[in-house]
């Protein structure tokens, strides 16, 4: 059973889980609008299906926006980097205040660091030597 799970896991994270619940949803909420029936007594059924579109549209549409901020960006890098098998090995933000703010985003992470600190360095150095370079 295990590797069905880690084809699954290929084709679904929770990034993607987060798409399709957001796609669900849209889809539930526009269907739900559209058969309301206190607004079937005041719209034309072509009206309460747009406003159902329209509705759903802008809800989800708020939801990815707060959902993919700079900061849980990071934090997608960083589980990314936790993975031994990815090329991915960390995230080097800028020493600004920006920086230092989506590394508070990201606490405890190892791999996450701010560039200038010996963790940057350290992140930097490679962990295998190089082929011709």
């Amino acid at each position: 059973m295990r590797p069905y799970l880690s084809v699954l896991s290929m084709f679904i994270d929770s990034n993607k889980l987060g798409g399709w619940v957001r796609a669900g949803t849209a889809a539930a909420l526009g269907l739900l609008i559209s058969k309301w029936p206190l607004l079937s007594s005041i719209f034309s059924p072509e009206v309460q299906q747009a406003l159902g579109v329209a509705t759903a549209g802008v809800i989800v549409g708020v939801w990815s926006q707060l959902t993919k901020t700079p900061a849980a960006k990071v934090a997608m890098v960083d589980a990314l980097a936790q993975d031994p098998e990815s090329p991915v090995k960390g995230v080097i933000l800028e020493a600004t205040l920006a920086g230092r703010d989506l590394k508070a985003a990201v606490p405890e992470s190892t791999t996450t660091v701010v560039a200038g600190t010996i963790g940057a360095s350290n992140l930097a150095r490679p962990s295998t030597p190089t082929v011709g370079g």
